[in-house]
């Protein structure tokens, strides 16, 4: 039989662990106080095919592709050990893979021109709040996110 058509739209979505799909596989708790069901969550317990971008995909009948970092911000990552690598999106985008987002190689651009979208999704930043909230200076914190929002979708 020959291959299946392409299908006649192309999404990428880029984001953090609600776009990844952290937890979606995991134990829910909506009931329990605080974010203990949240925060016992393991990684085998994501599915990025069972996460949002994959249902938005399907029902637009779109074929996708996903850069998702759970713990990753824009521009500060998620506190602690929220995140497993140093790096943020605004750096990493370009990583050739993911298991190697902290090496330095990136991406040759015709590696880039070989799938391209039709629309980008970006849903990203929650990590990026805890350092914005803990900030002494509020506005200059809230620039250099903007600036970094913007770096990434140029």
């Amino acid at each position: 039989a020959p291959p299946p058509a392409p299908a006649p739209r192309r999404i990428e979505f880029v984001g953090d662990s609600e776009t990844a799909g952290f937890g979606n596989l995991g134990p829910s708790e909506p009931g329990s106080p605080g974010f203990w069901s949240f925060l016992t969550m393991d990684p085998a317990d994501e599915d990025a095919t069972e996460a949002w971008p994959a249902v938005v995909s399907g029902a637009l009948g779109a074929e996708f592709t996903t850069v998702a970092w759970s713990g990753m911000g824009v521009r500060w990552n998620a506190p602690g050990h929220g995140c497993t690598t140093r790096r943020t999106m605004l750096e990493a985008y370009g990583a050739l893979l993911g298991a190697e987002v902290d090496a330095p190689r990136q991406a040759d651009p015709e590696d880039w021109a070989r799938w391209v979208p039709d629309i980008v999704v970006v849903y990203i930043g929650g990590n990026d709040w805890y350092t914005l909230a803990a900030s002494g200076d509020r506005e200059a914190a809230l620039d250099e996110l903007s600036g970094a929002c913007a770096g990434l979708v140029r």
